[in-house]
């Protein structure tokens, strides 16, 4: 035992198991493989991060658009963000706990105001 926990990858997946950031949710309805896994603390436009912008009071959709197209979706419980490319999705709703509530491959502004009716108001 004392060997494993001499490595720094058993450290990490026993303390990831441990805090519950290694917990991901299963979607069955899920349209995207992100949806329901913890979202990387990625670096947004304005040079913030993704952990440091969540609130406990509103939900984080990350725009990875180059054009900005979700950025009108923005309301009190809805904080949009310009974020740097991340390789796969246009745009990204993460839940105030920091998992991935719902992605999107492609920019498509109706289905993302469908989903923010589904959890913001749920």
């Amino acid at each position: 035992m004392s060997t494993l926990l001499g490595r720094p990858e058993t450290n990490e997946r026993l303390a990831n198991l441990l805090s519950g950031l290694s917990v991901s949710y299963d979607n069955p309805d899920a349209a995207h493989p992100l949806d329901g896994h913890r979202a990387p603390d990625l670096r947004l436009s304005d040079g913030e991060t993704l952990l440091r912008r969540l609130r406990i009071d509103r939900f984080l959709l990350l725009d990875f658009t180059p054009s900005e197209e979700f950025a009108a979706l923005g309301s009190p419980a809805v904080q949009v963000a310009s974020a740097e490319p991340w390789s796969g999705p246009a745009a990204a709703l993460i839940r105030p706990d920091g998992y991935i509530a719902r992605a999107w491959t492609v920019a498509d502004v109706d289905q993302a105001r469908a989903a923010l009716t589904d959890w913001v108001s749920a």
